[in-house]
């Protein structure tokens, strides 16, 4: 069976264009860029790496109703580098946001260390062990 076109689908292009705002107020606010695919309602949200080049960090996709994402290692962002101005409770904020900004339910929630590395999270929040800190395991 085919994917439905999602442009003919009025109520899924609103609740796009809804998450698009918010995203655009969440990049913005912390400094992020934003790659917005309209075609393919995809809404990227990026990070510079240590080489200061702009990484995709998380991807929403409409269609299948997902976030995909990386951590700050994989991709080399390290945030307590590229970013030192995020404190750990600045982070947190930014993870709820991001779950507000892409209307996620209570079981579908993106966590702190799903998006930010232990040893990044250790440096950035002046803690030995990532694991036993409350923040990193929201």
């Amino acid at each position: 069976m085919a994917k439905p076109d999602y442009r003919k689908c009025e109520a899924m292009v609103v609740f796009y264009e809804q998450i698009k705002r918010n995203m655009i107020q969440v990049a913005d606010y912390y400094g992020f860029n934003l790659i917005i695919d309209d075609y393919a309602y995809t809404i990227t949200l990026q990070a510079k790496n240590v080489e200061g080049v702009w990484t995709n960090w998380l991807t929403y996709e409409l269609k299948e109703d997902r976030v995909l994402r990386d951590n700050t290692a994989w991709l080399n962002i390290w945030l307590n580098k590229t970013r030192p101005e995020l404190t750990a409770d600045v982070l947190v904020c930014l993870v709820n946001d991001l779950n507000l900004a892409l209307l996620r339910q209570e079981d579908e929630k993106i966590k702190v260390y799903e998006l930010i590395n232990r040893r990044d999270w250790q440096k950035i929040a002046g803690v030995e062990d990532a694991l036993k800190d409350a923040r990193y395991r929201l």
